[in-house]
């Protein structure tokens, strides 16, 4: 299966996970009832629902089948669960900011990967020319 492993528990992983134990007990599925949609164990089932593996894409979209949802269902609040990761991620003084908090959502919302790394290698060379003219 081609799967990441999140040992630490990724905040959207769990969220997905989840979602997806809540829609399964509402089905009043088992955990082998489910993986058998996707050829995986129970205990596969299992590390999706605690957010310790994370679900590959196709999986997701086979669950939302058996499950009778679309696929989006899995990600309702993700983005607050991100935002909680990183606040705790972050030391104070960054969490603070306004400024570095409206940066980083502003960059999040861009969709176009060229200019998310164009940017990405323009602020990367400001901070290099920045730190040279410190006395």
């Amino acid at each position: 299966m081609n799967q990441e492993h999140s040992p630490s528990g990724d905040p959207v992983d769990l969220q997905v996970g989840q979602r997806i134990r809540r829609r399964r007990r509402e089905l009043r599925l088992s955990q082998a009832d489910l993986g058998a949609v996707v050829g995986v164990s129970a205990q596969q089932i299992r590390r999706y629902e605690h957010g310790t593996s994370a679900a590959a894409p196709a999986h997701l979209v086979r669950f939302a089948a058996r499950l009778e949802v679309t696929v989006d269902f899995f990600f309702v609040d993700a983005t607050a669960a991100l935002d909680a990761d990183w606040d705790v991620a972050w030391p104070e003084p960054v969490r603070q900011s306004a400024e570095m908090t409206e940066l980083i959502h502003s960059y999040r919302r861009i969709q176009h990967d060229g200019i998310r790394r164009d940017l990405f290698l323009l602020v990367k060379q400001a901070a290099r020319r920045s730190a040279l003219r410190q006395p």
